[in-house]
């Protein structure tokens, strides 16, 4: 099983309790609701970034310091390279996902120079600035930072079950259970 750096674990829920008495390891039907719960949850994800913030408001603004080391220009909050969001949204490099027939494990395990950067932009940081970081900042990019001085990245939250997806797979298992009690899966 790979481990994520970053992940959401969807388990508990009063729906997937109730799906729960209908599935076992190997089910057809555990394929097929943990296959919906998928895709509800890359969708719903995938709106957080489109939105730039999700329930919890919308993401604080880039710094000006930030936008000067945009690799690929513009302002969209977490969309530089698009790594982030493909990982997360099951489309690209990093995606994990681990599947029991009681719970499903979404994330990403992305790493830049061995730090979890999906993690960072999750939860915020705050990261002091070394002589090395002096140095790069100001040949790379012209910035021209103090040793010791801190940088703030704000929290900007994106893995998490809001109301809207769990709404949605609560839907989705209601019409798993209807599919199960009416004959199954053809």
């Amino acid at each position: 099983m790979v481990e994520p750096k970053i992940s959401m674990k969807l388990e508990g829920e009063k729906s997937l309790a109730q799906l729960g008495l209908f599935l076992r390891k190997g089910s057809i039907y555990t394929k097929h609701f943990w296959n919906a719960v998928k895709g509800i949850v890359w969708r719903q994800t995938g709106r957080k970034f489109r939105q730039g913030g999700g329930e919890g408001g919308k993401w604080e603004p880039l710094s000006p310091a930030t936008l000067i080391t945009r690799r690929h220009g513009g302002s969209a909050v977490m969309q530089d390279t698009g790594r982030l969001l493909r990982s997360v949204t099951g489309r690209g490099r990093g995606t994990v996902v681990n599947e029991t027939p009681k719970s499903l494990e979404i994330g990403t395990n992305l790493q830049s120079d061995g730090v979890s950067y999906p993690r960072v932009l999750q939860e915020g940081a705050t990261i002091t600035v070394t002589k090395r970081m002096k140095y790069y900042m100001m040949w790379r990019y012209g910035l021209h930072l103090k040793v010791g001085s801190t940088i703030r990245i704000p929290p900007r939250p994106f893995l998490y079950v809001d109301s809207r997806m769990k709404n949605d797979i609560g839907k989705a298992a209601k019409t798993m259970i209807n599919v199960i009690i009416k004959g199954g899966v053809k």
